[in-house]
C-alpha cells in the first residue's frame, strides 16, 4: 500500500494535490419557483469555490426543475423534491445538511436561498481553513438587502440592483406582530445565514439563521457577506406570495411571530395592495444619492458586474 501511494503520488499535479487535500464545501438550497435567479445563483457559488450543491425543490412550476436537471447532469448538483410542505417536526435545511455530510462528504455546509449570493473577499477555502484552526464551527454571515432603481420590464434585476442597505431601520416587536410598518420592507433588519462545520453539525435554528454544533464557537469573518435580492420583478413577487400563502396554510402550527413579513404579504395581497408594496421597495436616483450620502446605503456592484460579464463564470 505504501509503495502504491509513493509511485502514484508524483503523477498528481501540485494543483490537483491541493484540491484533493482541501475541505469540501457544499451549498444547501431550498427552491420554489426561483428560475429568474437560479442559474446565476448556481454559477456564482461554483465560481467562488463551492464544490457541490444539494437542493430541495418545493413544487416549482417555472422551470427551476429543468435548471436543476441540467446542473445535475454536469455533476455539479443533486436535488430531490422536498418530502412535504408541513415542517412540524421536519426542518428542510437540517435534512439537507445531513444529506450533504452523509452522502456527499461535506466538510463545510453553506445555507442560502436562491435570491442570496455569498460574497467573499479572498479565497473561500482559505477562510474556512483558518476558521477551523480557530475552533470556529459556525460562521455567521451577515446579510444585506439590495435595492436600487426599479428594473425595467424583462431586465435582469441582478444587473441593476446595486444599492446595499448597510443601516436597516429597527422595528418594534409590535410592528412585526401587526405587520403595520412605516418603512419599506426592504429597509427592515434581516438576520444572518450560516456556514457550518459539517462534522460538528447538530441542527439549525428557525430559518437556518443560527446553528447548533457539538463543539466549537460561532463567529463572523469580515471577508464574508451575503447580498439578498428579495424584490426583482412584480410577477416573481406575486408568485412568491401565492406560494407563501399555500405554505402558511400547511403550517398553521407556527406561532404568530414566525414569518411576520410573510404574513404581512398575504394580508397585502388580500387587500389588493401587493403592487403598491412592490413599487415602494426601490429608490429613485435622487433618493439613492441621499441614502449613500447619509451612510444608510453604499454601492455594491459585486453581483451586478459579474452578471454583466465583467467576471468569469464557471459552470
Amino acid at each position: 500500500m505504501l509503495m502504491w501511494r509513493f509511485r502514484c503520488f508524483p503523477q498528481t499535479s501540485l494543483e490537483e494535490q491541493e484540491f484533493m487535500s482541501r475541505d469540501k464545501v457544499v451549498l444547501a438550497v431550498n427552491v420554489v419557483d426561483n428560475a429568474d435567479t437560479l442559474r446565476e445563483f448556481l454559477d456564482w457559488h461554483r465560481a467562488i469555490g463551492v464544490d457541490f450543491i444539494v437542493a430541495f425543490d418545493s413544487g416549482s412550476t417555472d422551470g427551476s426543475r429543468d435548471i436543476f436537471d441540467e446542473y445535475a447532469r454536469s455533476g455539479a448538483l443533486s436535488w430531490m423534491s422536498q418530502p412535504r410542505k408541513n415542517i412540524d417536526g421536519f426542518d428542510p435545511f437540517s435534512e439537507l445538511a445531513r444529506i450533504a455530510h452523509d452522502r456527499f462528504e461535506a466538510d463545510w455546509i453553506i445555507v442560502a436561498d436562491a435570491d442570496e449570493f455569498l460574497c467573499v473577499t479572498g479565497d473561500l477555502h482559505s477562510i474556512l481553513q483558518e476558521a477551523k484552526r480557530d475552533e470556529i464551527s459556525v460562521l455567521s454571515v451577515p446579510r444585506f438587502n439590495m435595492t436600487g432603481t426599479p428594473p425595467a420590464p424583462g431586465q435582469n434585476a441582478l444587473e441593476v440592483l446595486n444599492l446595499r442597505i448597510d443601516q436597516p431601520l429597527a422595528l418594534s416587536r409590535q410592528e412585526r406582530l401587526s405587520g403595520d410598518i412605516k418603512i419599506p420592507q426592504i429597509f427592515a433588519p434581516i438576520r444572518p445565514k450560516t456556514i457550518v462545520l459539517a462534522s460538528r453539525f447538530v441542527e439549525y435554528g428557525a430559518g437556518a439563521h443560527t446553528a447548533t454544533t457539538s463543539s466549537g464557537r460561532t463567529a463572523e469573518r469580515a471577508e464574508l457577506r451575503m447580498l439578498h435580492y428579495p424584490f426583482r420583478s412584480f410577477e416573481e413577487f406575486e408568485r412568491k406570495v401565492e406560494n407563501i400563502t399555500v405554505w402558511m396554510a400547511a403550517n398553521t402550527h407556527l406561532p404568530p411571530s414566525w414569518g411576520w413579513h410573510w404574513r404581512r404579504y398575504i394580508r397585502l395581497r388580500e387587500e389588493g395592495r401587493l403592487k403598491q408594496e412592490f413599487d415602494g421597495q426601490f429608490a429613485s436616483l435622487e433618493r439613492a444619492r441621499q441614502l449613500i450620502e447619509g451612510g444608510a446605503c453604499s454601492v455594491d456592484d459585486t453581483i451586478a458586474s459579474w452578471v454583466r460579464g465583467s467576471l468569469p463564470r464557471r459552470a
